[in-house]
């Protein structure tokens, strides 16, 4: 249990972490304009729903997340199909509890629907990122590696 703990303390609290968050803010810039031209055509031009519109502009968006921080964020050099398929589920619980969340701030909190799609899309860059980054495009340490850390760890 400890050794897992230290793990996951390694894999967020470091400077590449750091730097990966912020690349992958960077593609989340260029996913949020995306998204929100989606969104908003289907909004204003085709007249969608506000959650059907919110379903299309994500969609649009995570291909260019993936290849994005698949190849660019995270460097990744492993199984496309098996991280795919992570991505996809990192994505899924991501999209839930944002569009919870979308919804929440519309129905209960009576904030307009472009107020809530923004925080809402805020809540979602969060969870993807701690998703990916521990589950989709995680760095197997090697025993040795976690010894290490848990040595210095006790050491401090």
């Amino acid at each position: 249990m400890l050794k897992k703990i230290l793990k996951i303390k390694e894999n967020i609290l470091n400077p590449k972490t750091f730097f990966q968050a912020f690349k992958f803010g960077l593609v989340g810039v260029l996913n949020t304009a995306v998204c929100f031209v989606v969104i908003f055509f289907c909004l204003k031009i085709l007249k969608f729903t506000y959650v059907v519109s919110n379903v299309l502009g994500y969609m649009f968006g995570f291909i260019n997340s993936f290849v994005f921080n698949k190849i660019w964020t995270f460097k990744s050099r492993k199984n496309p199909l098996k991280e795919s398929l992570f991505f996809i589920l990192v994505f899924i619980i991501s999209y839930l509890i944002q569009l919870g969340f979308l919804v929440f701030f519309k129905k209960v909190c009576g904030f307009g629907v472009e107020i809530s799609q923004i925080i809402s899309m805020v809540i979602y860059t969060f969870f993807g990122f701690i998703g990916n980054k521990l589950i989709t495009f995680r760095e197997k340490k090697s025993d040795e590696e976690l010894q290490n850390i848990g040595n210095n760890t006790m050491l401090q």
